[in-house]
């Protein structure tokens, strides 16, 4: 019984990030570099809902795939496919299914990252041979503290780098996939995932 309240408990906690997604304004992404302004920064504080990217065309699939619409950190809002060739039920399904990956964050695949970092880490102290030479014990704890501490941030920031790129890849296949499925010639993006 423990143990299910707590598995409930674990599912229900969402990602920090999530909650980031929030701001104000119309549903669009700057393009001018990667830096919130101060609107944004303002929007973000006040826990003002976000305001849906709306997809009415191929430019506007094209616009979602662009890298500062993929890897910002806060300016992330939900996704509302409108597209007239498209049935309601075939809409949601498609808003369903590019929402998570327009607002993957990373923390999962970090976290991964981290725990097995960790893991790694308990093993190799566990099965590594202790020197008989103590004479400067200090040094060889802070030196492995410190490559420990810097192993723990290295696989958080890699785990989390790569969940991004994946869930990018994953959009890109999705998008893809919605003009294809839109019977539409495929945009400039396919020739990236070929290569």
């Amino acid at each position: 019984m423990l143990n299910n309240s707590m598995k409930e408990r674990f599912q229900s906690m969402s990602c920090p990030c999530s909650s980031s997604n929030s701001r104000s304004g119309p549903a669009r992404f700057p393009s001018s570099g990667s830096l919130p302004t101060l609107s944004d920064i303002k929007a973000f504080r006040s826990g003002q809902p976000a305001v849906p990217y709306v997809v009415r065309s191929p430019a506007d699939l094209r616009m979602l795939l662009r890298p500062q619409a993929i890897l910002r950190p806060f300016l992330k809002p939900g996704v509302l496919v409108r597209i007239p060739e498209l049935s309601p039920a075939e809409c949601q399904a498609w808003e369903q299914r590019l929402t998570p990956l327009v607002q993957e964050c990373g923390c999962n695949a970090g976290t991964l990252a981290v725990g097995i970092f960790l893991a790694l880490s308990v093993l190799a102290a566990f099965f590594t041979n202790i020197p008989d030479d103590f004479r400067f014990p200090l040094q060889t704890y802070l030196i492995g503290s410190a490559c420990f501490v810097a192993g723990l941030i290295l696989s958080a920031f890699i785990g989390k780098l790569s969940g991004q790129v994946l869930a990018a890849l994953r959009l890109h296949r999705a998008c893809q996939e919605l003009e294809t499925a839109l019977n539409l010639e495929p945009g400039p993006f396919k020739t990236k995932l070929e290569l």
